[in-house]
């Protein structure tokens, strides 16, 4: 990765229904965006068998492939920050959003107020112009309705890497 390198990938955010479908409205934006077209966020909530516990990430990347067929998407945990890295830089440069498994406190993600303890988001692009590395969320949630977590927000990527290691799957699809 040589710094210099932008890239961003076109995800519409779709503001989630309730406030434990982030699994199903990642699920439709990653959709939306491969696909041209969504269901539903409650058609995804009932392929995710989301509860209101929330959904099991470690079932979105089978139904990201069978309902999609430019990408067969991998499920990878416990990655180091180099490797996590390339996973989205490769997800972005070819156009197939990664979706990542947060832990979020206002130390990570300084647009959240209070700790989010499980969320399923996707990423929709990097930038490395400069040594402060950042990457691009798409979040479906919109934190108190403060409009200041909903949609493609910008991060720094170390922070985001740490709020992936946070959640005890520290799991990345890609």
């Amino acid at each position: 990765m040589a710094i210099g390198d932008l890239k961003t990938v076109g995800v519409t955010p779709f503001k989630q229904e309730t406030t434990y479908w982030c699994g199903p409205a990642t699920s439709k934006q990653v959709l939306n965006y491969l696909n041209g077209s969504s269901e539903s966020q409650s058609y995804y909530a009932q392929k995710l068998g989301t509860t209101k516990d929330g959904t099991d990430f470690t079932v979105v990347d089978d139904v990201l492939n069978n309902l999609q067929s430019n990408y067969t998407y991998s499920y990878s945990t416990s990655l180091p920050i180099e490797s996590w890295k390339y996973a989205i830089m490769y997800s972005s440069d070819n156009y197939h959003p990664a979706v990542l498994d947060l832990k979020i406190t206002g130390n990570e993600l300084e647009n959240y107020t209070g700790t989010v303890s499980g969320h399923i988001i996707n990423v929709s692009g990097y930038e490395f112009r400069t040594n402060d590395a950042k990457v691009r969320l798409t979040d479906p949630y919109d934190q108190g309705n403060r409009g200041k977590t909903h949609g493609n927000k910008w991060y720094t990527l170390e922070k985001v890497w740490q709020a992936n290691q946070n959640h005890f799957r520290q799991a990345i699809i890609w």
